[in-house]
């Protein structure tokens, strides 16, 4: 791993050099791995958000469809 990052998107530890570079490094860094239990939106509801997006298309083509 060259980096980890939480669930915040914060990089908790890198690779780096012994002049703090971080880039371009070779080398391995360890971290303790915390779980987050929150649930996404996706994981939650699943396919809701696309089936509202395909009831809006058709919404917003059948009035053009009757000119």
């Amino acid at each position: 791993m060259s980096c980890f990052i939480d669930a915040s998107g914060r990089v908790t530890r890198a690779v780096e050099d012994e002049h703090g570079k971080k880039t371009y490094v070779p080398g391995y860094a360890v971290a303790k791995v915390r779980f987050d239990q929150r649930k996404t939106f996706y994981t939650r509801y699943g396919d809701v958000f696309l089936l509202v997006c395909l009831v809006c298309l058709l919404g917003a083509w059948s009035p053009i469809r009757k000119i």
